[in-house]
């Protein structure tokens, strides 16, 4: 597990936290990633600031997996566009939050 940064991982996986708190949820995914030897990157929303498509573009093979504890993106947020702009390329995303799923992409 690596900080995602600027420069390009090996790893396939990004693993976006927009949870309030990584010790208790989010490290639940992050477990399984480990337990099944798959490396990941781990992008902190609260640390890093929203994400957009650079970021993502790196993981078009892989996947994106995306804990959030609850909704929290309009549409119109940029991070949204920045998903449907790497789910167009061919990228798999994973959200964790039903709520943010139905809210937005349908």
């Amino acid at each position: 597990m690596t900080l995602c940064s600027s420069a390009h991982s090996t790893n396939r996986v990004l693993f976006v936290d927009q949870s309030s708190t990584l010790p208790q949820t989010a490290v639940k995914y992050t477990e399984v990633l480990d337990a099944l030897g798959i490396g990941y990157d781990i992008y902190d929303v609260r640390t890093q600031g929203g994400i957009d498509h650079a970021p993502l573009a790196d993981y078009v093979d892989g996947a994106v997996v995306w804990c959030m504890p609850y909704y929290v993106l309009d549409k119109g947020d940029p991070q949204i566009l920045a998903v449907e702009d790497y789910l167009a390329s061919g990228g798999n995303l994973m959200f964790s939050c039903v709520q943010a799923f139905t809210n937005c992409f349908t």
